[in-house]
């Protein structure tokens, strides 16, 4: 999975390198809870959304401090060492990772004991996905070199958690039944950066129907689910990135976007697409995105966008429902029936 390099921009490469300066806790700390104390490892802090201070705050209560440099802070425990690193976004907790020696591990089930009800994702070796409690976890045996420890080289497993882009899109209150979020979701960090609706629409914001990671290029329709509607499950890219808090539309949700909102084709920062006007007044941007067909094949880019909906179609399950749109024309699945092995664009959509 870490071939693809819009993946988890949070996880297994950046809290890799963030063991390099980490903090850490014992069994019976803030980290270690019920249940952990027959773990090889300890678990890291996993309270998503908490800031730098209070996690210090916590730290400094059991006795650890959150950076000890140039060493890593080291922890002894009963059966081996283990390096926690955290990783912050927007002053946010939102990734924990925890390294341990490759031979200190006998058995796999040691690992996956420390998230229970996650489960596997589809098509991804050594990842899981917890929906309800919001996160996903991930483990690797990597080669490492800690910092200031060039002696100390060789296997590792490095298991990481990650909850990710917290507040990283604004719901927008067109008046309808739903909120709209002002971005498209992105994954890689190049789109990340640009953070501007206009600038979303590079080759790596379209994403597979049903591929919750955003890292599936096959054209085997076989390879993505074909649940009746996807919104707000495990299989819904949108809500496992940005939060259960976000989701896909829906096929109606889509619907009354179009019914309901006044569209005006236009351009900003030489991006064409629509400006979209709801009843509120409010208004969103949607930019041309194009298509995609296979692992690198951009179709329509310049003039049409494609947007996914979370449902798939009745007649014919091979097809979801796609909002496609371009100068003088716009509805669901118009211009181009979209099959669910294609990339589209997602703009995601918050309950009232």
């Amino acid at each position: 999975m870490c071939k693809f390099k819009f993946l988890f921009y949070a996880s297994i490469a950046v809290l890799t390198v963030l063991l390099f300066g980490v903090a850490c806790t014992d069994d019976n700390g803030i980290n270690g809870g019920e249940g952990q104390e027959n773990l090889v490892f300890t678990k890291p802090c996993l309270q998503w959304g908490i800031s730098q201070a209070e996690l210090e705050a916590q730290m400094k209560a059991e006795g650890y401090s959150l950076t000890q440099s140039p060493y890593p802070c080291i922890y002894e425990g009963k059966r081996l060492e283990r390096r926690i690193g955290y990783l912050f976004q927007n002053g946010k907790l939102c990734g924990a990772s925890v390294a341990i020696p490759y031979d200190s591990i006998q058995n796999l089930n040691e690992i996956t004991a420390a998230f229970p009800g996650a489960k596997p994702v589809d098509g991804y070796a050594d990842t899981f996905l917890d929906v309800k409690n919001n996160f996903i976890v991930d483990y690797a045996v990597k080669e490492v070199t800690f910092a200031a420890d060039e002696k100390n080289v060789g296997k590792y497993w490095i298991i990481s958690w990650a909850q990710y882009d917290l507040d990283v899109a604004q719901a927008v209150d067109l008046g309808l039944s739903v909120k709209w979020a002002n971005l498209n979701l992105v994954l890689s960090d190049t789109d990340k950066a640009a953070n501007a609706p206009e600038e979303a629409s590079s080759f790596f914001s379209r994403y597979g129907w049903g591929d919750p990671m955003g890292g599936k290029t096959s054209e085997e329709v076989s390879d993505y689910p074909s649940l009746d509607n996807i919104s707000g499950t495990e299989y819904d890219i949108a809500a496992v990135n940005w939060g259960s808090n976000w989701r896909l539309p829906t096929q109606e949700e889509m619907q009354e976007l179009l019914d309901q909102c006044t569209w005006t084709w236009t351009k900003r920062n030489d991006v064409k697409g629509y400006n979209i006007e709801g009843p509120s007044g409010e208004s969103i941007f949607l930019p041309v995105t194009g298509y995609r067909e296979g692992p690198d094949s951009g179709i329509d880019v310049d003039n049409a966008g494609y947007y996914w909906t979370g449902t798939l179609r009745s007649d014919d399950t091979n097809y979801p429902y796609v909002l496609t749109f371009g100068e003088g024309f716009k509805g669901l699945n118009v211009n181009k029936d979209i099959l669910r092995s294609y990339g589209c664009a997602i703009r995601p959509v918050q309950d009232k």
